[in-house]
């Protein structure tokens, strides 16, 4: 069975801080509910324990696999502003089983590789970048979670955990946007961009990414269709990339907006 997103996090990257945590943990001794994840304890993977927390002006419950994503630890976070793993609103991830990525930038960079190591790999990209980075390391035949950014709101970064199955989905989690599903053939590798001019792609509003973006998120014009079709119709390596497109419009964007970053990162490299 697929664990719930903020437990797979919990268990695999998280798993120090949960050590942690149990050393305040105090017994369940009747059904409650997280104020986070809002599951009741019989639902948690840690059922028999819970942290009561003090926020702000009140007292809140909360399960083990959210608490450790929530807590302060100068540890692994130092002093300061950020304290917490979801305090990070840029952070990206890859987490599998076995190995943990984190990507950070910047000052987030500077902190988490200079304190006690939780990420087994911090690489200073966010974003898309991050992503395309990612999509590059999953594992072929395991669970794993990715994650574009954690977002303002610990609450909407705990719900757009999403697991990820090879084979079935990807899910792209973002804690301000959601998450997004894409099934694996349906995603644009590097390899498909290969031998394709620059400029059939991204030119001035007129490449197929533009145009299919364009389209995918607002009305074009006939004549920019007639342009889409053309472009297909001559170019069958776009023919091939224009079959892989997801039916819902947010992953085909999604989609094509990650196809733009690798291309422009393919470009850098020449």
């Amino acid at each position: 069975m697929t664990l719930a997103g903020i437990d797979f996090l919990a268990t695999t990257l998280g798993k120090p801080l949960v050590e942690k945590a149990m050393k305040s943990a105090l017994p369940v001794e009747h059904r409650v509910t997280c104020a986070y994840c809002e599951r009741p304890s019989d639902e948690w993977y840690y059922k028999d324990v819970y942290v009561n927390e003090k926020s702000y002006d009140y007292t809140e419950i909360r399960c083990l696999s959210c608490h450790s994503a929530v807590m302060p630890d100068t540890e692994y976070f130092g002093t300061g502003k950020i304290k917490s793993l979801a305090g990070i609103s840029s952070l990206g991830m890859l987490v599998t089983e076995t190995k943990s990525i984190g990507y950070a930038t910047k000052t987030h960079f500077e902190k988490l590789t200079s304190l006690e190591p939780l990420f087994d790999e911090v690489i200073p990209l966010s974003g898309d970048d991050c992503i395309a980075d990612a999509l590059q390391k999953v594992p072929e035949d395991k669970p794993f979670l990715l994650v574009s950014a954690v977002g303002q709101s610990r609450e909407k970064f705990i719900s757009s955990l999403q697991v990820s199955e090879p084979g079935r989905m990807f899910w792209f989690c973002d804690g301000g946007k959601g998450a997004i599903s894409v099934r694996p053939h349906e995603l644009v590798q590097p390899d498909d961009l290969q031998g394709i001019p620059k400029k059939l792609l991204t030119n001035k509003g007129l490449g197929w990414i533009d145009l299919m973006r364009a389209k995918t998120t607002r009305y074009i014009s006939s004549e920019r269709e007639e342009a889409l079709l053309k472009l297909v119709d001559e170019n069958p390596a776009i023919a091939a990339l224009h079959k892989k497109m997801p039916a819902d419009p947010h992953a085909r964007n999604y989609v094509l907006k990650l196809a733009g970053t690798m291309l422009k990162n393919a470009e850098q490299k020449k």
